[in-house]
């Protein structure tokens, strides 16, 4: 079958093209309506290692301040969440988000012989998988053939290892704005006939590798234009902030409302590696982050869309408990997970900061955080964990 330019241009947008997209794709984009009943999983990255002990914080426990001559909240700053915890100072949005239940708070969550690498520990909490070389991520791998496209979207320049896999599927985007076929920018009034050029060129029919190019091609400006469409959306009624993050899961909210057919999103703060002048930078990460993810609870409820998605915060590792000369903290282990939304079942779980039994320094594993991984595929995706984790593990009960 093959189609001249004329007709592309008549046809406009993928037109007859779209007849020789492949069905799954075809699919996606005709069908809103049946993503729109699917369960979304966000993820927050704190990438360069969270100071837990600086975000679930112990109360009264005198050993708390006497390892952070510097760096310890005070006592009357601190938000309480029960007798023994509170949360840092620039947490008040999620900790009021916390006090109508949308948040589980899951403390000392790790793995087992925890590695202080940056790139290690994040290739563990990506992969799942503690030992050997694992070339796909955990949530890659059980998405890979669910039939949506894309299954996920990063915000970035490069697919996180979380959601690869060999079958592809994962759309990486540093700004949905820009998300084009870019053309020469001397040339504007050019564009019209570079974009009807490139529908000729994928409107035929290949064969071999030439086949495989013509239908990515195809895809590529299919979702291309349905991103640009969900970035050019009205402002939602619930004012968001503008930083990067905020932004981020504002599109994210467009995406779930306009019925876009990923299952997972992928968004990232960066900023957290504080092994010096730790105070004034740890709190401007956590506002952010706060604010970030309150206002993104705010908006999906106000859209009723809550029901529908869940959010995960997680970084590769705590800090060390006692800081350092720099009056910043080093790679340590354990640390805080945050599971935000209208199904959680919100509460502290994992116990306060153990600060007697320390591991060689570190905060201890009490919950492995695959456990954590199960229970949103199981509960919150309707996904057998066990094809993404390799193994079974307890239910910890947040959902």
């Amino acid at each position: 079958m093959s189609l001249t330019r004329r007709e592309a241009l008549k046809l406009g947008g993928l037109g007859a093209a779209s007849l020789m997209v492949p069905g799954w794709l075809t699919r996606a984009l005709a069908e809103p309506a049946a993503a729109r009943s699917k369960r979304v999983l966000v993820l927050v990255v704190l990438s360069g290692g969270n100071d837990g002990l600086n975000t679930v914080v112990p109360l009264s426990d005198p050993r708390y301040a006497k390892a952070r001559p510097t760096l310890a909240i005070p006592r009357d700053q601190m938000l309480p969440l029960d007798d023994t915890v509170g949360l840092a100072p620039p947490l008040r949005k999620l900790r009021e988000l916390y006090e109508k239940g949308r948040v589980a708070i899951v403390n000392n969550a790790g793995y087992p012989n925890h590695d202080r690498s940056h790139f290690r520990s994040m290739e563990i909490w990506q992969t799942a998988q503690t030992e050997g070389v694992v070339r796909d991520g955990w949530l890659g791998r059980c998405l890979c053939d669910d039939g949506s496209a894309p299954h996920s979207v990063a915000f970035g320049s490069e697919t996180p290892l979380a959601l690869w896999a060999e079958g592809g599927g994962v759309m990486a985007m540093e700004n949905p704005g820009g998300f084009e076929i870019t053309t020469d920018i001397r040339r504007p009034n050019d564009r019209a006939n570079v974009l009807s050029a490139l529908r000729d060129l994928y409107g035929s029919g290949r064969s071999g590798a030439a086949e495989f190019v013509r239908l990515r091609g195809l895809e590529v400006m299919a979702q291309a234009d349905r991103v640009r469409s969900i970035a050019q959306k009205p402002p939602s009624p619930v004012p968001y902030p503008n930083f990067p993050l905020a932004q981020q899961l504002r599109f994210v909210a467009d995406a779930v409302e306009d019925g876009f057919p990923a299952r997972v999103y992928l968004v990232t703060l960066g900023g957290f590696d504080t092994h010096a002048n730790q105070r004034g930078a740890h709190t401007a990460l956590l506002a952010t982050f706060s604010e970030a993810v309150a206002t993104f609870q705010r908006d999906l409820e106000a859209r009723e869309l809550a029901g529908r998605v869940v959010t995960l915060a997680f970084s590769e590792f705590g800090r060390r408990v006692a800081e350092n000369v720099s009056q910043g903290t080093d790679h340590g282990a354990a640390g805080p997970m945050f599971v935000i939304g209208k199904g959680v079942r919100g509460g502290l779980y994992g116990g306060a900061p153990d600060l007697e039994k320390l591991d060689s320094g570190d905060l201890a594993m009490k919950v492995d955080f695959r456990a954590v991984y199960a229970e949103i595929l199981g509960k919150a995706m309707g996904i057998p964990p066990a094809k993404a984790l390799g193994g079974d593990f307890k239910e910890i009960g947040f959902l």
